[in-house]
């Protein structure tokens, strides 16, 4: 749009839920894709936010083995103006989350079944401005993968990976005097792995908060890259069977985004995000 009003990106959700009660292994898979934020050529405003996006699953398999993934990705916020029409800002990236939940209820107790659990998240990119004051701050972005076998006799592996990111935020071009950069969108991130059984349990957890955007040219004065996303990362893994003698790991890593440059004279890079874990 030029300097009426903005449109509006598309939401997306995905949700996926199912009790099986007879095939050996039961596989769900959704998906989930923002829609892009509109472009913004104007010397007002702020250009459109991307769409956010939202993936769930929640699988039980009494039957056999369990595999449940899903993926999520918020929406680029649009661009603010561009090299000859200056002034609009950058619109905000989508924010994403996704929940993956997999169970093996299965009550065999010879050819015993795994339950699988897998979420990549990730918030939208924000989007540049060419010669105002802000970027599009990067989507915030949360998720979670669990794993669940409740057979006391399984051998099967137990299995739970969450990798959440923080959306980038935007450059700004340009700029003014007391431009800032988008901020890195936040990555929160947690995993979870239980079994009843005898089998080994597995779990990996990983959060990166988004990076902030860098500020380059015409500033000279007080331009600021924007600052990191922050991250938390938490992971567990238990065995409630003694009998078991297969190993029991957990991992949880959280690393905070970086903060965006300063490109020119006078201009200051964004601090770096927390990291939690």
């Amino acid at each position: 749009v030029y300097d009426g009003a903005n449109g509006v990106a598309g939401n997306a959700s995905s949700t996926l839920t199912r009790v099986e009660t007879s095939a050996s292994t039961a596989d769900l898979r959704a998906n989930a894709v923002g829609g892009v934020g509109g472009t913004r050529i104007s010397t007002t405003g702020t250009a459109a936010a991307g769409g956010t996006a939202d993936s769930t699953i929640n699988l039980n398999n009494s039957a056999g083995a369990s595999e449940a993934r899903v993926d999520a990705d918020g929406g680029r916020g649009g661009y603010g103006g561009n090299s000859l029409i200056i002034g609009a800002n950058g619109g905000a990236g989508g924010a994403a989350d996704g929940i993956a939940v997999s169970t093996s209820s299965a009550a065999v107790t010879a050819g015993s079944y795994s339950a699988y659990s897998y979420s990549d998240i990730r918030g939208g990119q924000g989007g540049y401005s060419y010669g105002l004051t802000s970027a599009g701050a990067g989507g915030d972005a949360t998720g979670s993968a669990s794993s669940f076998s409740t057979n006391v006799g399984a051998t099967r592996t137990v299995t739970s990976d969450s990798n959440v990111y923080g959306g980038h935020g935007g450059a700004i071009y340009a700029g003014v005097a007391g431009s800032v950069s988008g901020a890195g969108g936040d990555a929160v991130s947690s995993s979870s792995s239980h079994g009843d059984g005898e089998q080994s349990i597995s779990t990996h957890d990983y959060a990166v908060g988004g990076s902030g955007g860098d500020v380059a040219g015409g500033v000279g004065v007080s331009g600021s890259g924007g600052s990191g996303g922050n991250a938390d990362s938490t992971a567990d893994a238990v065995r409630t069977n003694a009998v078991g003698t297969h190993g029991v790991t957990a991992n949880a890593t959280a690393t905070g985004g970086a903060g965006g440059d300063g490109r020119g004279a006078g201009e200051v890079g964004g601090v770096g995000g927390a990291a939690t874990g």
